[in-house]
């Protein structure tokens, strides 16, 4: 999950880097607004892989503790699932929102100063 998240970021890095590298050579200040796609489907894919990485941490220490309720080698998260913030406050969390959050500022400022 740690890699997934890692390869996001990269992602959202370089088509963002793209999408302005293509605004300034065609003068054309429009396409800033293709740059809000990728930067909010990465944070919403980067959230969820966050939420399953605490899902499966709440999972294991289920088993660990003697409470899981489906077998020691069931993979179903679902009864931990109360106990796992839900996704928009994993995407508002600290290891995400200074990241995508400033990415997202920046594109939002680019476009209101063009």
């Amino acid at each position: 999950m740690a890699q997934n998240s890692f390869y996001l970021k990269g992602w959202t890095v370089t088509i963002v880097a793209a999408v302005f590298v293509l605004v300034a050579r065609t003068n054309n200040y429009g396409w800033l607004w293709i740059a809000l796609l990728p930067c909010i489907s990465f944070w919403w894919l980067d959230s969820f892989f966050l939420r399953q990485e605490r899902l499966y941490k709440g999972l294991f220490n289920a088993v660990r503790l003697g409470k899981d309720e489906n077998g020691p080698y069931s993979m179903t998260s679902t009864y931990v699932d109360k106990d796992v913030a839900p996704l928009v406050e994993v995407a508002r969390s600290k290891t995400l929102l200074p990241f995508h959050g400033g990415i997202l500022l920046l594109i939002v400022i680019s476009i209101v100063i063009y």
